[in-house]
């Protein structure tokens, strides 16, 4: 049998192996040491689901002929000599490569955006952190850019707690007239973008673009998701904002393959998530097939 190595235990590279995993030997590595619905974050954070449930079934783990490697970072790939690098410099080799890591939040390009007290709403460690802190900090602040922000927004109203939305005049659309009547008239609802988190190591306060500062001891950021790319630099293997693939989703190496989140030309500007699993899903089928043929 020949080697087959995804990179990313996600939805993607998961259900990947389930269907291919009588034909390869197959490792699946993964920077996550406990893999989970990235997707399902939100109910999580409204008390929707615990945090068990956000956990992968355990069928994906006792599949025969899979291996796991979580908790560790690819950082390197040499593709002419099939190699994997982990940041400990183990590689692992491989017959085929298929690189499903997913995507990671972006943040705002301002100083102090990594201040304790900034957390996204697209990792489970953030997300613990909002639900830990929200209800006792005194100023909780929202800064959106998607629809996953106005829905975080529906949450803050319900938490009956004073907090501020920012929002760029570009997104203002994106709260409808509704909401944005209802923010704008009790005071929440701040239209420009941040300049600058101010605090010495922990967020005390948000400079906007008018140079206002507004008191925040807790930065809740939503822009969005960008493609993990970062182990294919220096590579070879071409990619811009996303991993270059052809129709059956090779790269320009043609045992080396491209799944999910990372092949998103658009997903760096997306404000809307709904259709990125359901285009996954044939993606899925289509690239086993393809591969189950080169067997």
């Amino acid at each position: 049998m020949k080697n087959l190595v995804i990179i990313g235990a996600s939805f993607s590279g998961l259900n990947l192996a389930k269907i291919l995993h009588k034909d390869f030997k197959i490792k699946i590595i993964s920077l996550d040491k406990y893999p989970y619905k990235k997707n399902l974050l939100l109910e999580f954070l409204k008390g929707n689901l615990k945090s068990k449930d956000l956990l992968f079934e355990k069928e994906y783990f006792e599949l025969d002929g899979v291996d796991f490697i979580l908790g560790r970072k690819v950082i390197k790939i040499n593709p002419v000599r099939k190699d994997v690098f982990l940041e400990d410099k183990k590689y692992i080799k491989f017959d085929y490569l298929v690189i499903a890591s997913g995507s990671s939040p972006q943040y705002i390009s301002c100083p102090g955006i990594h201040k304790r007290g900034v957390a996204s709403i697209y990792t489970l460690e953030d997300v613990k952190y909002i639900k830990d802190m929200y209800d006792i900090c005194s100023h909780p602040v929202v800064f959106l850019r998607t629809c996953l922000g106005v829905s975080l927004l529906n949450w803050c109203i319900e938490k009956e707690k004073e907090f501020k939305v920012i929002v760029s005049s570009s997104y203002l659309s994106l709260l409808g007239e509704e909401l944005s009547k209802n923010l704008e008239s009790s005071g929440k609802l701040i239209v420009s973008g941040i300049k600058e988190i101010i605090g010495n190591g922990d967020v005390k306060a948000v400079r906007l673009e008018s140079d206002k500062i507004i008191a925040c001891d807790l930065l809740i950021v939503d822009t969005g998701l960008k493609p993990n790319l970062s182990c294919l630099r220096n590579s070879g293997i071409e990619y811009e904002d996303y991993l270059k693939v052809d129709d059956y989703f090779r790269t320009n190496f043609e045992y080396i393959f491209g799944i999910g989140d990372v092949i998103n030309k658009n997903l760096i500007n997306l404000t809307n998530f709904s259709n990125c699993m359901q285009n996954i899903t044939p993606q899925i089928q289509q690239l086993s097939s393809y591969l189950s043929k080169s067997t």
